[in-house]
């Protein structure tokens, strides 16, 4: 069972799966900063699909159908989704630059890896803690196999 969210969109309302809403607000959030005419082309298009989707009886706008409606506009998104990699935090070990815990924070929370790497930086310099925070974590975190 999937969480379902009511969005307006063009002054209309629809009720839509929640990984599909992320995906529609990325995707309209990137074009509202672009262009602002771009954004209400995007949007009125949007809706337009979603009431011909709804017009034939089904009561929520899936992922599926968010992908091929921006697919169809010829507009470029980025699938989103709720659901990690992990069910539980792992050092990564692929993509690390000393033990792999900060990248394997970034890759639980979906972050870019560079975020949890400046803020044991900064706990480092700030505080004197980051540097054995990171050891703490590199022995208790376990790595990926």
């Amino acid at each position: 069972m999937k969480k379902v969210v009511t969005i307006h969109i063009a002054n209309e309302v629809f009720q839509i799966e929640e990984d599909a809403y992320y995906t529609l607000q990325q995707t309209l959030n990137r074009l509202r900063n672009n262009s602002m005419n771009e954004f209400t082309r995007a949007e009125t298009a949007i809706a337009n699909s979603f009431r011909r989707i709804t017009s034939n009886g089904r009561k929520v706008i899936t992922s599926d159908d968010v992908s091929e409606t921006l697919r169809l506009e010829g507009i470029s998104f980025t699938n989103y989704t709720t659901t990690n990699n992990y069910d539980r935090l792992y050092r990564n070990t692929n993509d690390s630059v000393l033990g792999g815990v900060c990248s394997g924070m970034a890759k639980y929370w979906n972050l870019d890896p560079v975020i949890p790497r400046l803020l044991f930086v900064l706990l480092f310099f700030g505080f004197g803690t980051g540097l054995l925070l990171y050891i703490i974590m590199w022995l208790i975190i376990p790595k990926e196999y």
